[in-house]
Order: structure tokens, then sequence, then C-alpha cells
């Protein structure tokens, strides 16, 4: 078993990215090692949110112009020698990286400070500090301590919330940076015994450990499919309306179907209306609170969905890190009862702020009477407020719109309808393919992570095609119109249930 041990472990070094797997799970630090080419390869969100981070450390190195770059390569033990050449230059180091035995990591920044010791600066695109950093930042200056490096201070350099883009970016105003070195300091005797750990697991066979409480935040990690095989194809516990907590408890007692919910098990108004559905097989159906829903309604029927980018470093003047700005709506428009839907829509064209376009299209379009629909409400009158408190000439127009907004989703929300088929999800995108022959699924574009960011790419990367620009545009117009005309499907099923409900109550 000892020559097998070292054959796992042969040439393994443990990074930062795989030291923070480790304090997440074992078993995926040893699949991300041992067996990465099986798991599932980061989706477009997540390569998105890398993208960003690397985007963030290159503009924080800019409050640094006599910094050095120390050149990447897969040879740690070279870039450890040029690392460590380069100390002797004194100026502030990017990307230095550190080799002590089996742990190896890169500073983002290494920032001289006195004759001979180095602060050490963790540059993250949040704009705030998580527990997560502190981990991130001890681990470093555990390798850079061990390796000889003198560390008087540890700091983490984030995105500042509050700066405001005028011309030019300002590079220095747009981040912030906080002392955590007490807070690293707490952690730092915790890693040698950590390290240690992780470096035995890796030598063993892939370890053999349960899920449970510890993946409340990894069930969409890589090994969901293979840890959560024992759950049940449909109906699983962890389906339970914003019931987490409670899922994890009826695990635990070894219940993994909703159908075998024990009767004395506590639950919520909304949880019980969701497993007796279940177990029912039909929908819940409210029939006098989809009546006061229906009510509040008043023609003409505008419904209203936006698409938004929220660049974590603002491309618009007078925009914020991560503002929501739009740039497509779709509307459709019924005048009466029974009228055929009239489609309106916009899609920014070029790189100009599309914020005031969209407004005077909206002021036009929405017209000065009749509810405006909107899924999730909230989102799209934040988004309309946001822009008028920039582009102030519109805020007493859109404060009298405001009150015509009409929210969808409070009927799914007050569970007044509920499908088994939900499986305890509200969404638009859930609920379209119960209640409609339509769904989102083979689209090209299908959620509006995807828009945001194919928007994105084709519109601010000069190397994209024309033809590639032509078909996405085309496909976020279909998408985008998908969104309204989904809320006119859902509408006209849910008064369809209403009124059978109504009938088979007589």
């Amino acid at each position: 078993m000892g020559a097998e041990r070292l054959t796992l472990n042969m040439g393994v070094i443990l990074t930062k990215s795989l030291y923070k797997d480790g304090l997440r799970c074992l078993k995926l630090l040893w699949f991300k090692v041992h067996r990465r080419a099986e798991l599932k390869k980061p989706d477009l969100a997540l390569r998105a949110i890398m993208n960003d981070g690397r985007r963030v450390e290159e503009m924080a190195r800019l409050n640094f112009p006599d910094g050095l770059l120390i050149k990447s390569s897969y040879d740690k033990g070279e870039v450890d020698a040029n690392s460590r050449a380069a100390l002797a230059l004194r100026k502030p180091l990017f990307e230095a990286g550190f080799l002590i035995d089996d742990a190896y990591a890169r500073a983002d920044i290494l920032l001289p400070s006195g004759e001979d010791e180095w602060d050490l600066i963790e540059v993250k695109s949040s704009t705030d500090t998580k527990a997560e950093h502190y981990y991130d930042v001890a681990f470093q200056k555990y390798v850079y301590q061990t390796a000889g490096l003198k560390i008087k201070h540890c700091y983490l350099m984030h995105i500042n919330r509050e700066y405001v883009k005028n011309g030019e970016l300002d590079v220095k105003a747009l981040f912030a940076q906080k002392d955590i070195s007490e807070k690293v300091d707490e952690i730092l005797p915790e890693v040698p015994a950590n390290v240690a750990a992780m470096i035995d697991i890796l030598s063993k066979e892939s370890p053999n450990i349960s899920p449970g409480r510890q993946c409340e935040e990894l069930r969409d990690c890589p090994l969901e499919s293979d840890c959560w095989s024992f759950l049940p194809v449909q109906d699983d516990v962890f389906t339970l309306h914003r019931g987490v907590k409670s899922a994890f408890d009826l695990v635990e007692q070894g219940i993994f179907d909703l159908n075998n919910v024990p009767a004395d098990f506590n639950l919520t108004d909304k949880q019980a209306i969701q497993i007796r559905a279940i177990k029912q097989g039909e929908p819940h159906i409210d029939p006098p609170a989809l009546e006061r829903f229906f009510a509040k309604l008043q023609y003409p029927l505008y419904f209203l969905d936006f698409e938004t980018i929220a660049p974590v470093i603002p491309i618009y003047d007078r925009t914020t890190p991560y503002d929501e700005v739009p740039f497509q709506f779709s509307l459709h428009v019924i005048d009466r009862e029974g009228a055929v839907p009239r489609h309106l829509s916009f899609l920014a064209d070029g790189i100009a702020d599309p914020r005031p376009e969209v407004l005077r299209r909206l002021k036009l379009d929405l017209g000065t009477e009749g509810t405006i629909l909107a899924y999730y409400a909230q989102y799209e009158m934040k988004v309309i407020m946001n822009c008028c408190r920039v582009y102030s000439g519109f805020l007493d127009h859109f404060k009298e719109v405001e009150k015509r907004f009409v929210d969808l989703l409070e009927v799914f929300q007050d569970f007044s309808f509920y499908h088994p088929g939900q499986e305890g999800k509200l969404s638009i995108k859930k609920v379209l393919p119960i209640l409609s022959d339509k769904s989102y699924k083979g689209m090209r574009i299908e959620d509006g992570r995807t828009a945001s960011l194919e928007y994105t790419r084709v519109t601010f990367d000069p190397k994209v095609n024309p033809v590639d620009r032509a078909e996405v545009r085309q496909a976020l117009e279909v998408y985008c119109e998908l969104d309204t005309q989904a809320m006119i499907d859902i509408l006209l099923a849910l008064k369809k249930a209403s009124a059978t409900a109504k009938l088979s109550e007589k």
C-alpha cells in the first residue's frame, strides 16, 4: 500500500486553489488532483467570473506603475527561482510564486515594506471582504514565511462599490483596501495541519466522504451527481421550497423522497401545499386568491421584461461597479380583453450608454394607463428608477409609471397556484413548460446570465466577426421576446385553471 500511496501523490503540489477546494471538501480536492478530467467543465457563467477576476487583477496592478510581473510557467521551481531573484529589486511584484515542500502560492501583489519586509496584497473582484478571503491569504502567508519572506501586513484590495465613473477610469478610486492582518494571523496556526491533512488524503485512494451539511454551499459542485446519486430522480427532499435545513434533517433520518415525509414533520404552510400536490399528483389552485390577483389588472396590459449587464469595471459614465444597466427590453401589449398581443422591443446597438434611449422608448411605449406586468416586478422597477436617478428628466414620469406595476410572480410566491412539477421553484423558466407547450431549453440563449455575457461579448469585443454578432443579436431578440410571451401564456393558463377549479367545486 505504501508504494501505491507514493504513486498517487507523486508530484502533487498544493496550490492556493487546491487548498481552498480542500477546505470545502477533501473528496473534491482529491478529484481535482487525480481525476480532474472526469469533473464537469466550468460553464459560461463561471468562466466569466474567472475572466472578471483576471481583469480586476490587471486593473489593480496599474496602481503600482513600477511593478514587475513574474512570468508564469508550468515549472513552479522556475517561478520560485525568478521570484527569489526579483526580491532583491525591492519593487512591487505581481504573481511572485514560492515553492515549499508540497505547497506553492503566487501573490497578486507583494509590496516592499521597510528594509526587508513585504506587504501581501490579495486582489478580489468582490465589493467587501468574505470569510474565504482570510483563509486564502493565510495560506499564502504560510507559504511565503516558510519560504523565508518577512510578511509585515496583509491587505485585501477589493472593488469600491461607491466609485462612480466619470470620464477616464480612475484605478485608484476603483479599489478600496482593507488591512486583514489580524484576522489572517488568527487563522495562520491552522494552516500547517490543514496542509498536512490534504497532502495525506491525496496519497490515498479516493476518500469515502459522505455528503452532509458541509455541502450546503456545494449542491452545484462538480461532484454533485456522484455524491448525491442516492437521491430519487424526482421529488428529492432538496426540492422542498426554501427547505435546505429541513432537507438535511430529513436525509439524516434516512428520508430522501418528499413522498415519504412523516405527517408530524415540521413544515411551513407552503411546504405542506407542495407535498400535498406531489402526493395527490395534481396542482394546488386557490381560485379566490387568483381572482383577487386578476382584479388588479386593467387594460391595456403591458408585459415587460429587461435584460441587463452589470460589469464589475464600469463601462459607462455615471455608473458604479456592478450597476445593472438595461440594454434590451421586450414589451407585449394587449389593448383589450381578447385582443391579439402587439410586440414592441428594443436592443441597444453600439457602445453608447443605452439608458437614455431605453427610458425614452419606454416612456413612449408604456402609455399613460393600464397595468404593467412583470415577473419579479421589483427588479424591473429598480432598474428603471436607477436609470432615472442618473437621467433625472425622466424621474417624475416614471414615478407615476411605477404605480402601475403588478408582479405576476406574486401568484406563485403566495402559492395561489402550485404544480408538483415546479420542484419547489418559482422561476418563469420552471413555470412556463408546466402551463404551456413552450420552454427555454434548446435555445441559443436560454437564461439572463448568458444573455448578458453574450451581449457584452459581441458589443465590446472588436474581434467578434459580424456574422457571430448578428446571430447573437437575433438570439437575444428571440430570448427576450419569449420572456414576455411567457407571461401572457402563464396568465391565460392561470385564468383557465381558476375557472376549471371553480367549476369542479360546484
